[in-house]
């Protein structure tokens, strides 16, 4: 089944590696514009040179560290003030890599407030 996504704008968190990666790769190949969300600026340089752009879009991406909620909220408050999304992906960091039964309770805790408060947040905004 093909799927044009021609004239639509995406926001993909984590999307430097792993399964955010393969959205913005998708979602590009399908025709709409992305906006990369991570931590690596160098890799989302790169991925954004490389997403398919037949269709004119136009790629881009914005440094956020999904664990330091302020820095996060600001520019995410920034860019969505200037810019209107019609598909959002909220994919942030999880747990630390490794075997799950070595992760304390707090690890787990980390990660759900990061996943929680930058959800909403995002969510709340592009509505």
């Amino acid at each position: 089944m093909e799927v044009s996504l021609v004239g639509k704008k995406a926001l993909v968190g984590g999307s430097s590696k792993g399964i955010g990666f393969g959205i913005a790769k998708q979602l590009a190949e399908s025709g709409a514009s992305v906006c990369l969300m991570a931590r690596d600026v160098k890799k989302m340089k790169e991925i954004v040179q490389t997403l398919p752009s037949t269709n004119s879009q136009e790629h881009s991406y914005l440094v956020v560290d999904f664990s330091d909620f302020n820095s996060f909220k600001n520019i995410i408050e920034d860019y969505l003030n200037e810019n209107q999304i019609d598909i959002l992906i909220n994919n942030t960091q999880g747990v630390p890599a490794g075997n799950s039964l070595s992760k304390s309770i707090d690890d787990y805790q980390k990660a759900f407030d990061v996943l929680f408060k930058c959800v909403v947040h995002t969510s709340s905004l592009a509505i």
